[in-house]
């Protein structure tokens, strides 16, 4: 866990694989945790990291009182790991829980940076008339962005499942859902779901 220079109060969790070569471009995942605010439940990808050369980076908010005033676009921790390794210019989004309402402003804020993203368990996705997608931000953002729903409790997987057709009325055409094992918790099993479909757009 590391603190930004720049904002102190903000943590963040950064996990370079030891397969990157000095100079090499890689690509980054930015991880955004559930209402605990841990980002080093990251952890759970480092397998995923080493296999394809991808830096992680995990946005720590547990002090989120303290640091509410920094934009979670994620701010200085991007600016900080951009300065000192040779980071390609689109990166893959991960949020788990309410972890995903940042995940997906950030995806309404510069879908022009953003590969591809993943959900797990996230309320945002339980009903489309309780979340106004349909925001001017949403309506200028690349909709052809991949997006896959991963979900563990029954409930969830339902209310995903009825929320797909509305999400490709709107324009999301690329949006998956798949149901894993494990309940609402960030699991082995999510995090294979997530690898497979972030290796499609490495």
């Amino acid at each position: 866990m590391r603190n930004s220079a720049d904002e102190p109060a903000l943590k963040y969790y950064l996990y370079i694989p030891r397969s990157l070569k000095e100079g090499q471009a890689a690509d980054l995942l930015i991880y955004y945790p559930g209402v605990s605010g841990i980002a080093n439940g990251i952890e759970v990808y480092r397998t995923f990291a080493e296999n394809s050369g991808i830096i992680l980076l995990g946005i720590n908010y547990e002090n989120l009182r303290e640091i509410a005033h920094i934009p979670w676009f994620p701010g200085p921790p991007l600016q900080e790991i951009r300065s000192r390794y040779q980071i390609n210019p689109k990166f893959f989004l991960l949020g788990f829980s309410d972890g995903g309402t940042y995940v997906m402003a950030d995806l309404a804020a510069r879908s022009d940076q953003i590969k591809a993203v993943v959900v797990h368990e996230s309320g945002l996705w339980d009903s489309v008339a309780d979340w106004d997608m349909f925001d001017r931000r949403f309506r200028e953002a690349d909709r052809t962005i991949p997006i896959l729903l991963t979900c563990g409790m029954p409930e969830a997987c339902a209310s995903h499942s009825e929320s797909v057709q509305s999400y490709r009325e709107a324009g999301f055409e690329s949006i998956r859902v798949q149901k894993v094992n494990g309940g609402h918790f960030l699991n082995a099993a999510q995090a294979k779901a997530a690898s497979d479909f972030f290796e499609e757009y490495l």
